[in-house]
């Protein structure tokens, strides 16, 4: 099963991306929800993407953490080997 990460998941890029996210059958995401962007706004894309996954918990795993966490990256890479790895990071 083919899996992608994507590296914030929140950014505005990922909203218009919805085919490459409809077409995976698994998507994780990353993203530490800062306050350098409204929070508020992260959290609702966040269920925009949950929306346009049909809501599937299989679908989309969500990790709240920062991409320089080393531990949580091995975790993510270990559990869902994914395939694909976008990172929308500056």
């Amino acid at each position: 099963m083919k899996t992608i990460l994507v590296i914030i998941l929140q950014a505005s890029f990922v909203q218009h991306k919805f085919r490459l996210i409809e077409n995976s059958k698994n998507l994780s995401g990353l993203d530490n929800l800062n306050p350098f962007y409204d929070p508020i706004l992260k959290e609702s894309r966040l269920k925009n993407i949950n929306a346009v996954l049909g809501a599937a918990p299989s679908q989309l795993t969500f990790y709240k953490s920062s991409f320089d966490n080393k531990n949580e990256l091995k975790h993510i890479f270990k559990g869902h080997s994914p395939k694909t790895v976008i990172s929308l990071a500056a």
